[in-house]
């Protein structure tokens, strides 16, 4: 994975620029500023960023194991498979005090 790339004037200027949010698809940013030449303390900007800075979606798989008669959370195996392939894409436990696990998938590994 690549490190911090400054994307340079005029995203970065001798201005503070602070707060980079950017919109679900990860198309455009938003950040704030106190540059001099708008409108007075703060403004926001925004930009299209560049292709190769955009981020790669993912989507999050929550669940919870239990024990169908008590309802007690159960430590377990879990195995999440892609469908295009047949193979793992996630191998873990459940954790022994609760039963949940929680991952982050890529969302090319994920068949909608």
């Amino acid at each position: 994975m690549a490190g911090a790339k400054n994307p340079g004037y005029p995203i970065n200027t001798n201005g503070d620029e602070s707060g980079l949010s950017l919109t679900a698809n990860g198309s455009y940013a938003f950040f704030s500023s106190n540059k001099l030449d708008g409108y007075g303390g703060f403004d926001i900007y925004t930009f299209e960023l560049p292709v190769e800075l955009r981020p790669h979606m993912v989507t999050y798989v929550k669940g919870f194991v239990s024990d169908a008669r008590t309802h007690q959370p159960l430590e377990s195996a879990v195995e999440i498979i892609a469908l295009d392939n047949n193979k793992a894409v996630y191998r873990d436990y459940s954790s022994v005090e609760k039963g949940d696990f929680w991952l982050l998938l890529p969302r090319a590994k994920i068949m909608v």
